[in-house]
Protein backbone atom coordinates (compact mmCIF):
# COMPACT_ATOMS: atom_id res chain seq x y z
CA UNK A 1 0.00 0.00 0.00
CA UNK A 2 1.73 3.24 -0.77
CA UNK A 3 1.53 5.19 2.24
CA UNK A 4 2.93 8.48 3.16
CA UNK A 5 3.71 7.43 6.80
CA UNK A 6 3.84 11.42 8.00
CA UNK A 7 0.12 12.22 7.53
CA UNK A 8 -0.92 8.34 8.67
CA UNK A 9 0.23 7.94 11.98
CA UNK A 10 2.18 9.71 15.23
CA UNK A 11 5.85 10.45 14.83
CA UNK A 12 6.62 6.91 17.10
CA UNK A 13 5.48 4.95 14.53
CA UNK A 14 9.57 4.31 14.56
CA UNK A 15 12.28 4.53 17.22
CA UNK A 16 13.75 7.73 16.73
CA UNK A 17 17.81 7.99 17.31
CA UNK A 18 19.78 10.99 18.29
CA UNK A 19 23.58 10.71 18.68
CA UNK A 20 26.28 14.10 18.65
CA UNK A 21 27.57 15.87 17.16
CA UNK A 22 24.12 16.46 15.01
CA UNK A 23 21.94 16.83 18.36
CA UNK A 24 22.58 18.70 21.33
CA UNK A 25 21.40 17.93 24.57
CA UNK A 26 19.94 20.21 27.73
CA UNK A 27 19.52 19.11 30.75
CA UNK A 28 18.68 20.72 33.96
CA UNK A 29 21.54 19.45 35.95
CA UNK A 30 24.95 18.21 34.99
CA UNK A 31 24.96 15.24 33.23
CA UNK A 32 28.32 13.11 31.68
CA UNK A 33 28.61 13.34 27.84
CA UNK A 34 25.93 12.03 26.45
CA UNK A 35 26.69 9.31 23.50
CA UNK A 36 23.21 8.59 22.21
CA UNK A 37 19.59 8.85 23.04
CA UNK A 38 16.65 6.78 21.63
CA UNK A 39 13.14 7.44 21.69
CA UNK A 40 10.04 4.63 21.11
CA UNK A 41 6.98 3.45 22.57
CA UNK A 42 7.42 0.17 24.61
CA UNK A 43 4.75 -3.38 24.01
CA UNK A 44 1.81 -1.09 25.79
CA UNK A 45 2.93 1.76 24.23
CA UNK A 46 4.03 3.94 27.00
CA UNK A 47 7.19 6.75 25.81
CA UNK A 48 10.47 4.77 26.72
CA UNK A 49 13.48 7.19 26.32
CA UNK A 50 17.06 5.62 26.95
CA UNK A 51 19.89 7.43 27.24
CA UNK A 52 23.62 6.48 26.64
CA UNK A 53 26.35 8.06 28.72
CA UNK A 54 29.96 8.49 29.01
CA UNK A 55 30.92 5.84 32.12
CA UNK A 56 30.11 7.49 35.54
CA UNK A 57 30.16 5.64 38.90
CA UNK A 58 28.50 7.95 40.63
CA UNK A 59 25.93 9.38 38.18
CA UNK A 60 23.83 6.37 39.17
CA UNK A 61 23.16 7.55 42.95
CA UNK A 62 23.39 11.42 41.93
CA UNK A 63 20.46 10.69 39.20
CA UNK A 64 18.29 8.77 41.50
CA UNK A 65 17.56 11.89 44.18
CA UNK A 66 16.38 14.29 41.21
CA UNK A 67 12.78 12.77 41.55
CA UNK A 68 10.72 13.67 38.41
CA UNK A 69 13.05 15.84 35.96
CA UNK A 70 10.97 18.57 34.91
CA UNK A 71 12.31 19.16 31.24
CA UNK A 72 15.02 17.67 29.22
CA UNK A 73 15.66 19.33 25.71
CA UNK A 74 16.67 18.00 22.49
CA UNK A 75 17.99 20.47 19.62
CA UNK A 76 19.24 20.34 16.51
CA UNK A 77 20.04 23.15 14.23
CA UNK A 78 21.48 20.65 10.85
CA UNK A 79 17.62 19.54 10.78
CA UNK A 80 15.88 22.17 12.10
CA UNK A 81 14.24 20.44 14.43
CA UNK A 82 13.53 20.09 18.39
CA UNK A 83 12.27 17.67 21.31
CA UNK A 84 11.37 18.54 24.55
CA UNK A 85 10.60 16.18 26.95
CA UNK A 86 7.92 17.03 30.43
CA UNK A 87 7.76 15.73 33.35
CA UNK A 88 10.12 12.68 33.29
CA UNK A 89 10.05 10.02 35.28
CA UNK A 90 13.35 8.14 35.98
CA UNK A 91 12.59 4.04 35.69
CA UNK A 92 16.19 3.25 36.53
CA UNK A 93 19.29 4.22 36.25
CA UNK A 94 22.49 1.87 35.52
CA UNK A 95 26.73 1.91 35.34
CA UNK A 96 28.77 -0.68 34.05
CA UNK A 97 32.76 -0.94 33.69
CA UNK A 98 33.64 -3.04 31.58
CA UNK A 99 37.46 -4.53 31.09
CA UNK A 100 39.71 -2.88 28.95
CA UNK A 101 36.99 -0.03 28.64
CA UNK A 102 35.65 3.02 30.37
CA UNK A 103 32.53 1.66 31.00
CA UNK A 104 28.71 2.78 30.30
CA UNK A 105 26.27 4.18 32.22
CA UNK A 106 22.16 4.38 30.82
CA UNK A 107 19.35 6.16 32.16
CA UNK A 108 15.93 4.78 31.44
CA UNK A 109 13.36 7.44 31.39
CA UNK A 110 9.07 8.13 30.79
CA UNK A 111 8.16 11.33 30.11
CA UNK A 112 4.47 12.71 30.43
CA UNK A 113 4.25 14.23 26.88
CA UNK A 114 6.88 15.27 24.36
CA UNK A 115 7.18 18.68 22.30
CA UNK A 116 8.09 18.78 18.81
CA UNK A 117 8.51 21.22 16.74
CA UNK A 118 10.11 21.74 13.24
CA UNK A 119 11.55 25.24 13.49
CA UNK A 120 10.01 27.09 10.76
CA UNK A 121 8.01 29.84 9.96
CA UNK A 122 4.22 28.28 9.48
CA UNK A 123 1.03 28.34 10.34
CA UNK A 124 -0.94 25.38 10.84
CA UNK A 125 -3.68 24.71 8.83
CA UNK A 126 -5.16 21.65 10.45
CA UNK A 127 -4.66 19.00 13.34
CA UNK A 128 -4.34 15.17 12.98
CA UNK A 129 -5.36 14.00 16.45
CA UNK A 130 -4.63 10.17 17.00
CA UNK A 131 -6.39 7.59 19.29
CA UNK A 132 -5.69 3.89 20.11
CA UNK A 133 -9.08 1.69 20.92
CA UNK A 134 -10.95 2.50 17.73
CA UNK A 135 -13.85 0.53 17.10
CA UNK A 136 -13.45 -2.92 15.91
CA UNK A 137 -16.11 -3.15 13.29
CA UNK A 138 -15.89 0.19 11.17
CA UNK A 139 -19.27 -0.20 10.14
CA UNK A 140 -20.51 3.40 10.98
CA UNK A 141 -17.69 4.51 7.91
CA UNK A 142 -19.22 4.59 4.33
CA UNK A 143 -16.71 6.48 2.64
CA UNK A 144 -13.53 5.68 1.06
CA UNK A 145 -9.93 6.05 0.41
CA UNK A 146 -8.28 5.37 -2.25
CA UNK A 147 -3.96 5.93 -2.37
CA UNK A 148 -2.09 6.65 -5.61
CA UNK A 149 1.82 7.02 -5.62
CA UNK A 150 3.26 8.21 -8.91
CA UNK A 151 7.04 7.72 -9.82
CA UNK A 152 8.09 9.37 -13.25
CA UNK A 153 11.70 8.09 -14.83
CA UNK A 154 13.44 9.83 -17.46
CA UNK A 155 16.61 8.97 -19.10
CA UNK A 156 18.79 11.28 -21.52
CA UNK A 157 21.99 10.91 -23.60
CA UNK A 158 23.89 14.16 -23.48
CA UNK A 159 25.58 15.37 -26.55
CA UNK A 160 22.96 13.08 -28.54
CA UNK A 161 23.90 12.13 -32.12
CA UNK A 162 20.81 13.40 -34.27
CA UNK A 163 21.49 11.10 -37.41
CA UNK A 164 20.13 8.39 -34.84
CA UNK A 165 16.79 7.13 -35.18
CA UNK A 166 15.68 6.68 -31.78
CA UNK A 167 14.74 9.32 -29.83
CA UNK A 168 17.09 11.36 -27.13
CA UNK A 169 15.23 10.89 -24.19
CA UNK A 170 13.34 7.75 -22.85
CA UNK A 171 11.10 8.21 -20.15
CA UNK A 172 8.35 5.65 -18.01
CA UNK A 173 5.94 6.37 -15.44
CA UNK A 174 5.05 3.93 -12.89
CA UNK A 175 2.09 4.18 -10.79
CA UNK A 176 0.54 2.32 -7.66
CA UNK A 177 -3.26 2.62 -6.93
CA UNK A 178 -5.01 0.65 -4.20
CA UNK A 179 -8.05 1.38 -1.99
CA UNK A 180 -7.90 0.94 1.91
CA UNK A 181 -9.29 2.92 4.76
CA UNK A 182 -12.39 4.34 5.62
CA UNK A 183 -13.86 7.49 6.96
CA UNK A 184 -16.41 10.16 7.66
CA UNK A 185 -17.35 13.28 7.30
CA UNK A 186 -19.14 15.09 10.07
CA UNK A 187 -20.76 18.27 8.41
CA UNK A 188 -21.95 20.07 12.01
CA UNK A 189 -22.61 23.98 10.49
CA UNK A 190 -20.83 25.62 7.16
CA UNK A 191 -18.04 26.58 8.43
CA UNK A 192 -16.92 23.92 11.33
CA UNK A 193 -16.88 20.19 10.47
CA UNK A 194 -14.45 17.15 10.85
CA UNK A 195 -13.36 13.94 9.61
CA UNK A 196 -12.79 11.09 11.85
CA UNK A 197 -11.00 8.81 9.68
CA UNK A 198 -9.52 4.78 10.56
CA UNK A 199 -5.71 4.41 10.38
CA UNK A 200 -3.93 2.10 8.03
CA UNK A 201 -3.93 -1.41 9.65
CA UNK A 202 0.37 -1.47 9.19
CA UNK A 203 0.49 1.45 11.68
CA UNK A 204 -1.46 0.11 14.58
CA UNK A 205 -0.28 -2.58 16.79
CA UNK A 206 -1.83 -5.95 16.71
CA UNK A 207 -3.72 -5.69 19.66
CA UNK A 208 -5.37 -2.10 18.34
CA UNK A 209 -7.69 -0.84 15.66
CA UNK A 210 -6.77 3.51 15.71
CA UNK A 211 -8.54 6.51 14.65
CA UNK A 212 -8.00 9.59 13.71
CA UNK A 213 -9.98 13.28 14.33
CA UNK A 214 -8.73 15.27 11.73
CA UNK A 215 -9.89 19.47 12.47
CA UNK A 216 -9.41 22.30 9.89
CA UNK A 217 -11.76 24.88 11.17
CA UNK A 218 -9.79 27.65 13.13
CA UNK A 219 -11.62 27.67 16.47
CA UNK A 220 -11.39 23.80 16.63
CA UNK A 221 -6.99 23.90 16.13
CA UNK A 222 -6.64 26.77 18.44
CA UNK A 223 -9.65 25.14 21.68
CA UNK A 224 -8.24 22.41 22.53
CA UNK A 225 -10.73 22.09 25.78
CA UNK A 226 -13.72 21.76 22.33
CA UNK A 227 -11.01 18.90 20.77
CA UNK A 228 -11.47 16.82 24.40
CA UNK A 229 -15.42 17.71 24.21
CA UNK A 230 -15.31 15.81 20.33
CA UNK A 231 -13.12 12.95 21.78
CA UNK A 232 -15.68 12.61 24.49
CA UNK A 233 -18.72 12.40 22.61
CA UNK A 234 -17.30 10.69 19.55
CA UNK A 235 -15.83 7.76 22.10
CA UNK A 236 -20.11 7.79 23.46
CA UNK A 237 -21.19 6.68 20.03
CA UNK A 238 -18.32 4.14 19.53
CA UNK A 239 -18.90 2.59 22.84
CA UNK A 240 -15.62 2.38 23.61
CA UNK A 241 -12.97 5.41 25.43
CA UNK A 242 -10.79 6.64 22.81
CA UNK A 243 -7.34 6.53 24.09
CA UNK A 244 -5.21 9.07 22.99
CA UNK A 245 -1.26 9.29 22.18
CA UNK A 246 -0.62 12.45 20.50
CA UNK A 247 -1.58 15.16 18.21
CA UNK A 248 0.06 16.41 14.52
CA UNK A 249 -0.11 19.77 13.70
CA UNK A 250 0.38 20.41 9.62
CA UNK A 251 0.88 23.27 7.12
CA UNK A 252 -1.21 23.95 4.19
CA UNK A 253 1.24 21.57 2.04
CA UNK A 254 0.78 18.71 4.13
CA UNK A 255 4.24 18.98 5.79
CA UNK A 256 3.87 18.26 10.11
CA UNK A 257 5.51 21.31 11.51
CA UNK A 258 4.85 19.93 15.22
CA UNK A 259 4.03 17.25 17.21
CA UNK A 260 2.18 16.46 20.64
CA UNK A 261 3.22 12.80 22.02
CA UNK A 262 1.56 11.70 24.90
CA UNK A 263 1.89 9.05 27.32
CA UNK A 264 -1.07 6.97 28.29
CA UNK A 265 -0.19 6.26 31.48
CA UNK A 266 -2.48 3.32 32.36
CA UNK A 267 -1.61 2.09 35.86
CA UNK A 268 -0.45 -1.73 35.42
CA UNK A 269 -3.64 -3.25 36.02
CA UNK A 270 -5.64 -1.23 33.66
CA UNK A 271 -3.92 -3.59 30.92
CA UNK A 272 -4.19 -1.49 27.96
CA UNK A 273 -3.66 -4.51 25.12
CA UNK A 274 -7.42 -6.25 26.92
CA UNK A 275 -8.96 -2.67 27.13
CA UNK A 276 -7.80 -2.15 23.36
CA UNK A 277 -8.91 -5.94 22.61
CA UNK A 278 -12.34 -5.93 24.42
CA UNK A 279 -15.47 -6.25 22.10
CA UNK A 280 -17.78 -3.37 20.71
CA UNK A 281 -20.29 -2.07 23.22
CA UNK A 282 -22.21 0.40 20.14
CA UNK A 283 -25.09 2.37 22.05
CA UNK A 284 -27.17 2.13 18.92
CA UNK A 285 -27.20 0.07 16.13
CA UNK A 286 -25.47 1.02 12.70
CA UNK A 287 -26.09 -0.18 9.29
CA UNK A 288 -23.53 -1.60 8.06
CA UNK A 289 -21.57 1.11 5.52
CA UNK A 290 -24.72 2.78 5.42
CA UNK A 291 -24.33 6.81 4.90
CA UNK A 292 -27.23 7.59 7.64
CA UNK A 293 -24.30 6.55 9.96
CA UNK A 294 -22.60 9.52 9.22
CA UNK A 295 -25.95 12.20 9.02
CA UNK A 296 -26.95 10.22 12.47
CA UNK A 297 -23.73 10.84 13.92
CA UNK A 298 -23.00 14.59 12.72
CA UNK A 299 -26.78 15.17 13.87
CA UNK A 300 -26.03 13.79 17.44
CA UNK A 301 -22.57 15.67 17.65
CA UNK A 302 -23.87 19.29 16.63
CA UNK A 303 -26.79 18.53 19.39
CA UNK A 304 -23.74 17.83 22.08
CA UNK A 305 -21.91 21.04 21.26
CA UNK A 306 -25.37 23.03 22.00
CA UNK A 307 -26.21 21.09 24.83
CA UNK A 308 -22.60 20.38 26.64
CA UNK A 309 -22.06 23.83 28.81
CA UNK A 310 -25.56 23.69 30.24
CA UNK A 311 -25.83 20.14 31.00
CA UNK A 312 -22.40 19.82 32.10
CA UNK A 313 -21.42 17.30 29.76
CA UNK A 314 -18.07 17.26 30.79
CA UNK A 315 -18.30 16.64 34.31
CA UNK A 316 -20.66 13.58 33.71
CA UNK A 317 -18.30 11.98 31.57
CA UNK A 318 -14.84 12.13 33.12
CA UNK A 319 -17.24 9.35 36.23
CA UNK A 320 -18.56 7.60 33.33
CA UNK A 321 -15.09 6.95 31.30
CA UNK A 322 -13.04 6.23 34.66
CA UNK A 323 -15.93 3.43 35.52
CA UNK A 324 -14.98 1.80 32.14
CA UNK A 325 -11.68 0.01 33.85
CA UNK A 326 -13.13 -0.91 37.23
CA UNK A 327 -14.94 -3.35 39.31
CA UNK A 328 -18.51 -3.22 38.73
CA UNK A 329 -19.44 -2.67 41.97
CA UNK A 330 -16.78 0.26 41.67
CA UNK A 331 -18.69 1.11 38.14
CA UNK A 332 -21.96 1.43 40.07
CA UNK A 333 -20.76 4.23 41.99
CA UNK A 334 -19.53 6.47 38.78
CA UNK A 335 -22.42 5.66 36.55
CA UNK A 336 -24.58 6.23 39.53
CA UNK A 337 -22.54 9.58 40.05
CA UNK A 338 -22.45 10.31 36.42
CA UNK A 339 -26.27 9.94 36.41
CA UNK A 340 -26.86 12.03 39.38
CA UNK A 341 -24.67 14.67 37.40
CA UNK A 342 -26.38 14.97 34.35
CA UNK A 343 -30.23 15.08 36.22
CA UNK A 344 -28.80 17.89 38.20
CA UNK A 345 -27.68 19.90 35.67
CA UNK A 346 -30.80 19.28 33.44
CA UNK A 347 -32.99 20.11 36.35
CA UNK A 348 -31.34 23.64 36.66
CA UNK A 349 -31.60 24.01 32.66
CA UNK A 350 -35.03 23.76 33.19
CA UNK A 351 -35.65 25.53 35.96
CA UNK A 352 -37.62 22.00 37.42
CA UNK A 353 -40.71 23.20 39.19
CA UNK A 354 -42.11 19.35 39.94
CA UNK A 355 -42.85 18.25 43.37
CA UNK A 356 -38.99 17.33 44.46
CA UNK A 357 -39.92 19.02 47.78
CA UNK A 358 -42.80 17.80 50.05
CA UNK A 359 -44.04 21.09 50.28
CA UNK A 360 -43.39 24.61 48.36
CA UNK A 361 -39.32 25.60 49.50
CA UNK A 362 -40.08 29.12 50.78
CA UNK A 363 -43.07 27.83 52.99
CA UNK A 364 -40.32 25.35 54.53
CA UNK A 365 -37.98 27.81 55.30
CA UNK A 366 -40.58 29.82 57.31
CA UNK A 367 -42.30 26.81 59.55
CA UNK A 368 -38.58 25.73 60.33
CA UNK A 369 -36.75 29.27 60.91
CA UNK A 370 -37.03 29.14 64.82
CA UNK A 371 -36.87 25.75 64.71
CA UNK A 372 -33.79 25.42 62.64
CA UNK A 373 -31.95 27.80 64.94
CA UNK A 374 -32.36 25.82 68.11
CA UNK A 375 -31.36 22.33 66.55
CA UNK A 376 -28.24 23.85 64.70
CA UNK A 377 -27.31 25.05 68.51
CA UNK A 378 -28.23 21.92 70.33
CA UNK A 379 -26.63 19.77 67.75
CA UNK A 380 -23.89 21.74 67.14
CA UNK A 381 -21.32 19.18 67.31
CA UNK A 382 -22.67 16.58 65.67
CA UNK A 383 -22.58 18.02 61.57
CA UNK A 384 -24.38 14.99 59.73
CA UNK A 385 -27.13 15.40 62.01
CA UNK A 386 -27.79 18.71 60.70
CA UNK A 387 -27.19 17.98 57.42
CA UNK A 388 -30.38 15.81 57.72
CA UNK A 389 -32.21 18.37 59.40
CA UNK A 390 -31.49 20.48 56.28
CA UNK A 391 -32.71 18.25 53.78
CA UNK A 392 -35.96 17.05 55.44
CA UNK A 393 -38.37 18.50 52.59
CA UNK A 394 -36.43 16.95 49.91
CA UNK A 395 -38.30 13.49 48.40
CA UNK A 396 -34.80 11.86 47.73
CA UNK A 397 -32.91 10.37 44.98
CA UNK A 398 -34.92 7.76 43.92
CA UNK A 399 -38.31 10.24 43.44
CA UNK A 400 -36.22 13.04 41.80
CA UNK A 401 -35.19 10.19 39.54
CA UNK A 402 -38.69 9.24 38.69
CA UNK A 403 -39.42 12.82 38.06
CA UNK A 404 -36.58 13.15 35.62
CA UNK A 405 -37.07 9.78 33.64
CA UNK A 406 -40.85 10.79 33.45
CA UNK A 407 -39.77 14.48 32.22
CA UNK A 408 -37.33 13.44 29.49
CA UNK A 409 -39.39 10.46 28.71
CA UNK A 410 -37.45 7.63 29.34
CA UNK A 411 -39.62 4.98 30.35
CA UNK A 412 -38.17 1.94 32.74
CA UNK A 413 -39.61 -1.21 33.54
CA UNK A 414 -39.30 -3.64 36.34
CA UNK A 415 -35.74 -4.76 35.68
CA UNK A 416 -34.48 -1.06 35.51
CA UNK A 417 -36.35 -0.12 38.64
CA UNK A 418 -34.63 -3.22 40.50
CA UNK A 419 -31.26 -2.05 39.39
CA UNK A 420 -32.04 1.30 40.72
CA UNK A 421 -32.70 0.40 44.38
CA UNK A 422 -29.93 -2.33 43.91
CA UNK A 423 -27.53 0.70 43.32
CA UNK A 424 -27.42 1.97 46.98
CA UNK A 425 -25.93 -1.24 48.25
CA UNK A 426 -22.15 -0.37 46.54
CA UNK A 427 -22.95 3.54 47.05
CA UNK A 428 -23.62 2.91 50.71
CA UNK A 429 -21.11 0.56 51.67
CA UNK A 430 -22.86 -2.15 52.12
CA UNK A 431 -21.41 -5.93 51.57
CA UNK A 432 -22.24 -7.08 48.35
CA UNK A 433 -19.42 -10.09 48.45
CA UNK A 434 -22.39 -11.95 50.00
CA UNK A 435 -24.61 -11.77 47.09
CA UNK A 436 -23.41 -13.75 43.23
CA UNK A 437 -20.79 -11.33 41.99
CA UNK A 438 -22.70 -12.28 38.98
CA UNK A 439 -25.65 -10.02 40.02
CA UNK A 440 -23.34 -7.20 40.29
CA UNK A 441 -22.01 -7.66 37.08
CA UNK A 442 -25.68 -7.46 35.35
CA UNK A 443 -26.25 -4.94 37.47
CA UNK A 444 -24.05 -2.63 36.62
CA UNK A 445 -24.62 -3.44 32.56
CA UNK A 446 -27.76 -2.60 32.91
CA UNK A 447 -27.16 1.09 34.82
CA UNK A 448 -24.49 1.51 31.77
CA UNK A 449 -27.70 1.05 29.97
CA UNK A 450 -30.06 3.05 31.86
CA UNK A 451 -27.21 6.48 31.40
CA UNK A 452 -26.80 5.43 27.79
CA UNK A 453 -30.72 6.21 26.87
CA UNK A 454 -30.30 8.94 29.32
CA UNK A 455 -27.65 10.91 27.19
CA UNK A 456 -29.17 9.32 23.64
CA UNK A 457 -32.58 11.04 24.52
CA UNK A 458 -31.15 14.34 25.67
CA UNK A 459 -29.08 14.72 22.62
CA UNK A 460 -32.17 14.14 20.32
CA UNK A 461 -31.84 10.48 19.23
CA UNK A 462 -35.24 8.27 18.99
CA UNK A 463 -34.25 5.66 17.49
CA UNK A 464 -33.35 2.18 19.46
CA UNK A 465 -30.73 1.03 21.63
CA UNK A 466 -28.38 -1.77 22.25
CA UNK A 467 -29.07 -4.27 24.72
CA UNK A 468 -26.15 -6.13 24.06
CA UNK A 469 -23.64 -5.79 21.29
CA UNK A 470 -23.72 -9.68 21.11
CA UNK A 471 -26.85 -9.75 19.37
CA UNK A 472 -29.07 -7.47 16.95
CA UNK A 473 -31.47 -7.03 19.80
CA UNK A 474 -32.28 -3.36 19.72
CA UNK A 475 -35.09 -2.04 22.07
CA UNK A 476 -37.29 1.22 21.80
CA UNK A 477 -38.53 1.84 25.14
CA UNK A 478 -38.04 -0.30 28.53
CA UNK A 479 -35.98 -3.38 28.72
CA UNK A 480 -38.65 -6.47 27.53
CA UNK A 481 -36.16 -8.97 29.63
CA UNK A 482 -36.77 -10.31 33.51
CA UNK A 483 -33.06 -10.63 35.22
CA UNK A 484 -33.22 -14.14 34.70
CA UNK A 485 -33.52 -13.87 30.69
CA UNK A 486 -30.76 -11.48 30.85
CA UNK A 487 -28.47 -13.45 32.65
CA UNK A 488 -28.50 -16.85 31.31
CA UNK A 489 -29.96 -15.77 27.47
CA UNK A 490 -29.08 -12.01 26.44
CA UNK A 491 -25.24 -11.83 28.28
CA UNK A 492 -25.09 -16.06 29.33
CA UNK A 493 -23.53 -15.24 32.23
CA UNK A 494 -21.77 -18.14 33.87
CA UNK A 495 -23.61 -18.83 37.53
CA UNK A 496 -21.11 -18.83 40.38
CA UNK A 497 -20.42 -16.96 43.66
CA UNK A 498 -17.66 -14.86 44.70
CA UNK A 499 -17.09 -16.82 47.98
CA UNK A 500 -16.57 -20.26 45.53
Amino acid sequence: MPYYDEVEWELLQKEQLFESPLWNFEFPFKVPKIKKISIKRDENYNIQVKISFEFDIHFSEKVSNEGIIDSIKIVSDFFSEEYILKNVIILNSVSKHHINSRGSTSLLLSPSFIYYNRLCDKDTSWIKEWYLNGPKEEVMFNRRIKYKKSEFIEKEFIDYPQDFKLGNIFSIESNQKSSGGKYMFCKLNDDDNIIITTVPKKMNPEWSNNICIIYASEDYILNKDLRKDFENIISFLFGRKLIKIGESYYDSKGHKIKEHIINPFLRDKFNIKNICMDSDNFPIHYEYFDSKNEQLISDMITSFLFLKESLDFSTMFINYWNSTFLLPESKMILLSASLESIKKSWLKKKKFKGETTFIDKQLFKTLVRDIKKQFHKRFKEYPKLIGKFDDLNNRGNKKNLELFFKEINLGIGEVEKEVLEYRNRPVHGDNIFSEKYIDMILYSEIYHIILNRVILILLGYEGNYRINNQIQSCVYNKIPYSIKELKEDIYQFKQYSIEE
